[in-house]
């Protein structure tokens, strides 16, 4: 696509899993929207170390990367909402998280 400059369908880029979601322009916003709550509601320490990992392992070998992104995943887990969120799963509720 990028060397031919073929332009690819929507529906096409989502077929291939390129893309989350393909909707019409008047379901834009809405959608957006919703994902946006659903990241919300994860871990905001999970979330932040995630875009800079994705951020920091751009220009990275996969190796380099893989190793970058295991190291971060340790670092969550040390967190206080990571022990939250296992602590919900075993009590069947919803987590409570607080950014530590």
């Amino acid at each position: 696509m990028a060397l031919t400059g073929y332009r690819v369908p929507g529906p096409e880029l989502y077929r291939l899993g390129v893309v989350e979601a393909c909707v019409a322009a008047d379901e834009l916003l809405p959608t957006a929207m919703k994902m946006a709550a659903e990241i919300a509601s994860k871990a905001p320490l999970a979330v932040q170390l995630f875009k800079q990992s994705l951020n920091a392992i751009e220009e990275m070998s996969l190796r380099d990367g893989y190793r970058y992104e295991q190291d971060m995943t340790v670092q969550i887990g040390k967190t206080e909402d990571s022990r939250e969120a296992m602590k919900a799963f075993v009590e069947k509720r919803q987590p409570v998280f607080r950014g530590r």
